[in-house]
């Protein structure tokens, strides 16, 4: 089933954190940051979704969500049984349909453009964390 999970690792120079509010506030942030990308691969998602299905029905793109785990977060399709197909990533490919390979491309597009979709997030975590 397709889907695709988010792990961030971010670098920021000078002084961050006050000692007290360091370990709950680099928790808050990982799950913050993960939030924002799964949701940016949801609405990604949905949107190629939009432009390849050649019929829908609207029930696939329904399941799109963003899974949301202890900490991390992940873009998937709720497991519908055929969303394998659709991706790609399915035994049953073997003929002409190849897949639409949404979350791949979706998955390429985030891992590209993470930086900018967390900044704002971090920017707002260290102002918090200084006291501002």
């Amino acid at each position: 089933m397709p889907g695709m999970r988010y792990n961030v690792k971010t670098k920021y120079k000078g002084t961050i954190f006050s000692a007290a509010k360091s370990k709950a506030a680099a928790l808050r942030a990982i799950t913050e940051v993960n939030e924002v990308l799964a949701q940016e691969a949801v609405n990604r998602i949905k949107a190629r979704l939009a432009q390849v299905l050649r019929n829908p029905t609207g029930f696939y793109e329904s399941r799109i969500a963003v899974n949301r785990g202890e900490r991390y977060r992940g873009a998937w399709d709720n497991r519908v049984a055929y969303g394998g197909w659709l991706e790609g990533v399915d035994p049953r490919n073997s003929g002409r349909f190849k897949g639409y390979r949404t979350f791949r491309l979706i998955r390429q597009g985030i891992d590209k453009d993470h930086e900018k979709l967390v900044q704002p997030v971090i920017t707002r975590l260290v102002r918090e964390l200084n006291g501002q």
